[in-house]
């Protein structure tokens, strides 16, 4: 509980110092192993200081973690305690670099200037986003983890390197060289490459599940208001 409420307090230098360690510390790799389960790959062991993400590639000399992610590999394996692990860590490097923030340059009182309010898109998926609380982030989340859970469609080898594929929705193309495995098990037990369309992921897959989320707050506030509107009902005293 204490950790959550460090959490909450972050603002704008640990928030900055969280995202940054996210994305310098799997932005290199941190080790390359010549020997790999997949014969004649080299494994990028990528996160720093924690290593939670293993491409395999049959490119020697590759530094660059965004090359091997999106140019072609041979596989990729994520450990999840280890990506846990990872992002705990930012947040307590978060938590400090705002703590010696608060401690060494407080801030002085003043009044909050008012903010422009935004329209349009954006505007709405934050108003949404905002709107959802407990039940709602379970809703989306749900649906996130379930739309990673099926195949839509496998399409049998079509070249020479002998590779199906794994449809994901429309929007992730999963590459393997074996027919009949899950959509977990390709993801997190090794493959030949994933695809990612950006536009269909934001479409297709993140809005929906911010709808669903939206539906199930929506429903929830309701049938609050309504057991609310009960108990001030026999409360009343009747004539």
């Amino acid at each position: 509980m204490k950790f959550r409420t460090q959490v909450k307090k972050l603002e704008a230098p640990g928030k900055w110092t969280v995202f940054l360690a996210l994305v310098l510390g799997s932005s290199f790799v941190n080790r390359v192993v010549p020997s790999s389960p997949i014969e004649g790959t080299l494994q990028y062991e990528i996160g720093c200081p924690i290593p939670w993400l293993n491409v395999y590639s049959s490119q020697s000399g590759e530094w660059s973690v965004l090359n091997l992610l999106f140019n072609g590999n041979e596989g990729i394996w994520i450990n999840p305690l280890a990506l846990l692990a990872y992002v705990l860590l930012a947040l307590l490097l978060g938590i400090l670099v705002q703590w010696v923030f608060n401690r060494f340059w407080p801030r002085s009182p003043r009044e909050e200037s008012p903010k422009i309010e935004k329209q349009g898109f954006w505007h709405v998926i934050g108003e949404l986003c905002r709107f959802l609380k407990t039940p709602g982030w379970i809703a989306a989340a749900a649906g996130w983890v379930l739309g990673l859970c099926f195949i839509s469609q496998v399409v049998p080898p079509q070249n020479a390197f002998g590779h199906y594929q794994y449809l994901i929705g429309n929007w992730m193309t999963i590459y393997a060289e074996e027919p009949g495995r899950n959509a977990l098990d390709l993801l997190f037990n090794g493959n030949a490459g994933i695809s990612l369309n950006p536009i269909y992921f934001f479409t297709n897959y993140f809005l929906p599940g911010l709808a669903i989320g939206g539906l199930v707050q929506y429903l929830a506030n309701w049938l609050q208001k309504r057991k609310r509107e009960k108990i001030v009902g026999k409360a009343l005293p009747t004539a």
